[in-house]
């Protein structure tokens, strides 16, 4: 699925959902000294099989095949629709983007400001 959303200085960049056992995130999680156990995929099975929470990557894509940057969610359903929101239970685990001088991550900015549009 892909998703559109805005950077904070009003450039449009596309969001894709990724699963994350996909092999490009697992690379972009191998490379990042920041990443922490709550980025692998062992840690969304734990919150799937504990609590029934299915956890996706928000993801700016890198190519064909390749994720720069990425969030991790999870996908609730609540009244007004289904929403995305921080990996609960998940103490330090902030969004990773390939390159740290390009600035904040835009899943993280998207994550903030966005509602999952019904997928």
């Amino acid at each position: 699925m892909r998703t559109t959303a805005a950077r904070p200085r009003d450039l449009s960049v596309d969001l894709m959902e990724v699963d994350q056992a996909d092999p490009a995130w697992r690379r972009l999680v191998a490379g990042q000294p920041e990443a922490t156990p709550f980025h692998l995929p062992a840690w969304g099975r734990v919150l799937a099989d504990a609590y029934g929470y299915s956890s996706i990557v928000l993801a700016d894509p890198d190519g064909p095949g390749g994720v720069g940057a990425g969030a991790l969610l999870v996908r609730l359903r609540r009244l007004g629709g289904p929403a995305w929101v921080s990996l609960p239970f998940s103490d330090h685990c902030q969004p990773l983007a390939q390159d740290a001088a390009g600035g904040a991550c835009p899943c993280s900015h998207a994550a903030s400001s966005m509602r999952c549009g019904g997928t």
